[in-house]
């Protein structure tokens, strides 16, 4: 039997699938120990997980339209949607930093917080690590695949390894 190899749109969404996956993980998980340890930080990660998990499936649905071939509608292919794609996740990540921001500011003024767990500190750490090799293996995957929306979900990888 004859194998051929992955064609780059199958290889991009490998990339997204991965985020996908660490995403939805890593937000139960925050949403979960953010919770129970008393941490708004973590619980607020988590939910800006579920987000990224969301915008990761909106770049899946773009790389797919992308990697279909053109069409009488389209001559020149359908490859505008990474781009596209790759302008919403841009703009998604510039809401949530000031998001990420704010909650921030309005935490230093509250003088009413709880003993947070060191659990909630672990699992930050934990993600960070997760997010970065995540972000690592994604750019990777982009500069092989020439994905612009897969170089803007590594991008927003790196990122959230950064707030977490």
């Amino acid at each position: 039997m004859i194998t051929f190899p992955p064609s780059k749109t199958d290889q991009a969404k490998k990339g997204v699938v991965l985020s996908m996956v660490a995403y939805f993980l890593l937000a139960i998980s925050k949403c979960w120990i953010g919770r129970w340890a008393h941490s708004e930080a973590v619980y607020a990660d988590g939910l800006n997980n579920f987000s990224d998990f969301f915008l990761s499936g909106g770049i899946l649905i773009a790389i797919i339209i992308a990697g279909r071939p053109a069409d009488e509608n389209h001559p020149f292919g359908h490859n505008k949607a990474e781009n596209i794609a790759a302008l919403v996740a841009a703009l998604v990540m510039g809401v949530a930093s000031v998001q990420i921001w704010s909650g921030a500011v309005h935490t230093l003024w509250d003088h009413t917080a709880k003993a947070i767990h060191p659990l909630a500190i672990y699992l930050s750490i934990f993600s960070a690590f997760i997010m970065f090799v995540v972000s690592i293996i994604n750019l990777r995957l982009s500069r092989k695949t020439n994905s612009h929306a897969l170089q803007a979900n590594a991008y927003d990888n790196r990122s959230d390894s950064y707030v977490s």
